[in-house]
C-alpha cells in the first residue's frame, strides 16, 4: 500500500471511529430518557456524558431546578445551552437549569428552550445535536428568542467602543466588543442586522436582554454607561 492510500485509509478509519463514538454517546444518553429528579445515580450518569464533565465541581437539586457549578478555563454559551437542552429532554419535571461558571451566571428555562423544538416528546437527541451543527453555529452563538430567532456574533475582532443600538424615552442602549454590523439575527431563512431587526420590530430590546448579548444602558442625560 503506497503512502497516498495509507493516508486515505487512515482518514476513513478515523472518521468511522469518531462516528461510532458520536452514535454511542447519543444511544447511551437516549436510554436515560424519563429520568426522575429523585434518581441521583442516573443524573450523575447524564452529567458524565455531557460536555464540560471534567469541569463539573458540583450540582444541587432544589424543587424542579438544577444548580450546576463549573470551573472552566474555556467555555461557550452554545455548549451550556446544548447541555441544558439535553437535561430538559432527559429529566422529567425539570423546569430550570442554572449554571455558575467561574464568576458568571447563566439561567435556562424549560418553557423557553422547548419552544426551539416545539415539544421535547417529538424529538430525539440527534435532533438537538443537529441544531447546534447548523448554519452560523460555528460562530459565536448568543442565544435564542421565542424559539424562532437565533442571535450570533460573526465578527472576528473585539472592539472597545460602545455603539448605540436603540433608545427610548428614558434610556440609550449600547453594545460593545462586536462590530455592530456583525451582530445578526437569523429567523428561518432570513438574516437581519441587530439595528434593522429592532427597527422592524422583529425583536424587542427586552427580548435581547434575555440572550447572552452584552448590553449597556445609560439614561438620556447620563454620560456614564453602565450595565
Amino acid at each position: 500500500m503506497n503512502n497516498k492510500l495509507k493516508i486515505i485509509f487512515s482518514s476513513i478509519l478515523l472518521f468511522v471511529v469518531l462516528l461510532m463514538l458520536f452514535f454511542n454517546k447519543i444511544s447511551s444518553l437516549e436510554i436515560l430518557k424519563n429520568t426522575s429528579l429523585n434518581d441521583d445515580s442516573k443524573i450523575q450518569m447524564i452529567f458524565n456524558k455531557l460536555d464540560y464533565k471534567d469541569g463539573l465541581l458540583n450540582y444541587s437539586i432544589n424543587d424542579n431546578k438544577i444548580d450546576i457549578n463549573y470551573e472552566l478555563e474555556i467555555y461557550n454559551y452554545k455548549t451550556l445551552e446544548y447541555n441544558a437542552s439535553i437535561l430538559f429532554y432527559l429529566i422529567n419535571n425539570l423546569e430550570q437549569v442554572s449554571y455558575k461558571v467561574n464568576d458568571n451566571n447563566y439561567v435556562f428555562e424549560r418553557n423557553k428552550i422547548e419552544k426551539i423544538y416545539n415539544n421535547f416528546d417529538d424529538i430525539k437527541i440527534k435532533d438537538i445535536d443537529k441544531r447546534y451543527k447548523g448554519d452560523y453555529f460555528d460562530k459565536i452563538y448568543l442565544g435564542n428568542i421565542d424559539g424562532q430567532i437565533n442571535l450570533f456574533d460573526i465578527s472576528d475582532l473585539c472592539l472597545e467602543e460602545y455603539v448605540e443600538i436603540y433608545r427610548d424615552d428614558k434610556s440609550i442602549y449600547y453594545v460593545t466588543c462586536s462590530a455592530i454590523d456583525d451582530i445578526i439575527l437569523v429567523k428561518g431563512n432570513e438574516q437581519y442586522g441587530i439595528i434593522e431587526a429592532l427597527k422592524k420590530e422583529i425583536v424587542t430590546i427586552d427580548q435581547l436582554f434575555e440572550t447572552n448579548l452584552k448590553i449597556k444602558v445609560t439614561g438620556i442625560n447620563d454620560e456614564n454607561i453602565s450595565e
